[in-house]
């Protein structure tokens, strides 16, 4: 850690090289790993509801243009 000094928040260092505030918190950063990898399953789930909402009004319309076929023909 000779490229790195302390900050005065535990856990981030100062990178002596490109002067950037590094958090070396682990932890820290698995949590954020998993919390980007819930939000990005929310969002698939949330496309894939859309997806099926949409398919089923369409299969809804085609249920009533066959009712009303048979009903005028």
């Amino acid at each position: 850690m000779e490229n790195y000094a302390k900050t005065n928040v535990p856990g981030f260092y100062r990178d002596l090289n490109t002067n950037a505030v590094i958090n070396m918190n682990d932890a820290e950063y698995q949590q954020i790993l998993i919390a980007r990898r819930k939000n990005k399953e929310i969002s698939t789930i949330h496309s894939e509801v859309s997806t099926l909402k949409q398919e089923m009004s369409e299969i809804k319309n085609l249920l009533m243009v066959l009712i009303n076929g048979k009903d005028n023909g």
